[in-house]
């Protein structure tokens, strides 16, 4: 196995050489509210003392998408650092690094863990630790990405993230030079075996030529990218987009000028890689057929033709840990037991044992399990996820996720707090945005009507 470049591990455990601006965008104003309060208390552990912190709320009617979103997320930055006598635009022109996080949207695909935080995705507890007034704290899932995504902060440039996604380069990371830079993990133009052993049809690909510069391409089926391979032109290598950006200050500023009627009108719903790298990327005849002729006239106008695209390569066998749905976060949240670099970069205690205790003390009858914030009088499990629970008794397999009082015994899935004192049920490998509408697993309601109970204000 590949190892970790372990200079880039240490900036990411050493935030204050982060970004200078840090953006967040909120999904609501009590969620705005949460963050400036609780990153202010733990800021120089996953920020940096030196950041300047603006989170903002994406108010948009039936959302922005993450394109149109980033250009919100800019101009209500850039307000309320008016507000406060300085600009965004002009902290770039000095030199300074600017990131954005984005948080909004329901967690669908967690649920049913987003219930115990009002509905708030970015707030789902990951096995790490931070210190609050001197007492350890559960890390929060935003937490973790701003600590690991501080290392990407670059003078000059705007970086653009996902709040759900942790990743740590097997290679020596580059510096990006092009104008857009998407963080993606590099390897050989795959053939149909290798397209279905990686599983690429779940990712966007970055198509690499010779001169190194590379065209976006949204999901794709293997039938559906050998017949694009002759529009495509010659290939020498491809990579599976992770989605996140670097982008030089004069790319958002033209983004920003061309898009400033939806921006005013605050009601179309635009992502990045359909509505602007495929454009800008994709030979003409292709980039016609693929996005619409007047969406590639509109953009390559704008900039005056096609645009330098660079893959920032974190390296095909790149450690990745993703928190977005229910299935990946129990199983990054497991991962901790035997992976010491994610122990690293989350601040998770070594094991004690054979089970991991995070920001609680260890605790017997814990076997192979991870133990977060939690306390029992009796305890006896096995190869169990224990979130944020206070119980009296809690005893099999499985995921316990917010739980208070009683005996709870767990049968192998997830099992959590319904937010009025009740439990609510689901398997860990369940999709809820596949079912959001439909009562399942024995639960009162359905996802969507508990969203719709405790969702943000």
């Amino acid at each position: 196995m590949s190892l970790v470049d372990s200079a880039f591990l240490q900036r990411c455990c050493t935030p204050e050489q982060g970004f200078d601006v840090v953006i967040v965008v909120a999904s609501s104003r009590e969620s705005s509210a949460f963050w400036q309060q609780r990153l202010g208390r733990v800021r120089s552990q996953v920020l940096g003392t030196h950041a300047e912190l603006v989170v903002t709320e994406e108010v948009w009617t039936g959302g922005a998408g993450n394109g149109l979103g980033t250009l919100h997320g800019l101009e209500q930055a850039e307000i309320e650092l008016n507000r406060r006598g300085r600009s965004l635009w002009q902290a770039l022109a000095d030199g300074k690094s600017v990131g954005m996080w984005h948080t909004a949207g329901q967690g669908k695909r967690l649920y049913p863990l987003p219930i115990h935080h009002n509905g708030d995705k970015s707030r789902t507890i990951v096995p790490g630790e931070l210190t609050i007034d001197g007492s350890a704290v559960p890390m929060r899932l935003l937490e973790a990405v701003l600590r690991q995504t501080s290392a990407f902060a670059e003078p000059g440039r705007i970086g653009v993230f996902w709040g759900d996604q942790l990743t740590l380069p097997t290679v020596r990371m580059q510096r990006p030079t092009a104008p857009v830079a998407l963080l993606g993990r590099l390897g050989p133009v795959p053939d149909a075996a290798a397209w279905k052993r990686l599983g690429l049809a779940n990712y966007g690909l970055l198509a690499v030529r010779a001169d190194g510069s590379a065209m976006q391409l949204e999901k794709l089926q293997w039938s559906e990218f050998d017949a694009l391979r002759l529009g495509l032109g010659p290939l020498t290598a491809a990579a599976t987009s992770l989605g996140s950006f670097s982008m030089t200050a004069a790319v958002g500023q033209r983004l920003m000028a061309l898009f400033a009627p939806e921006l005013a009108g605050r009601v179309a719903k635009l992502d990045t890689d359909p509505g602007w790298w495929m454009p800008l990327t994709l030979p003409e005849p292709l980039a016609n057929r693929l996005c619409g002729h007047d969406a590639v006239s509109r953009l390559r106008s704008a900039f005056d033709g096609p645009v330098r695209l660079e893959v920032l390569n974190v390296g095909e066998t790149a450690r990745w840990w993703d928190f977005g749905t229910l299935q990946s976060w129990h199983a990054s949240c497991r991962a901790v037991l035997t992976s010491p670099e994610l122990r690293q970069l989350l601040n998770t205690p070594d094991p004690t044992g054979d089970s991991c205790f995070v920001a609680c003390s260890p605790m017997q009858g814990a076997h192979n399990s991870v133990i977060v914030a939690a306390s029992a009088a009796s305890l006896n499990v096995t190869d169990a996820v224990i979130v944020d629970c206070d119980v009296d008794q809690l005893s099999g397999s499985g995921v316990a996720y917010g739980l208070r009082g009683g005996a709870h015994i767990l049968t192998g899935d997830v099992c959590a707090t319904d937010g009025q004192g009740g439990t609510v049920t689901a398997p860990t490998h369940s999709d809820g945005k596949a079912n959001w509408n439909v009562p399942l697993h024995g639960n009162a309601k359905s996802w969507s009507a508990y969203a719709a109970d405790y969702s943000l204000k």
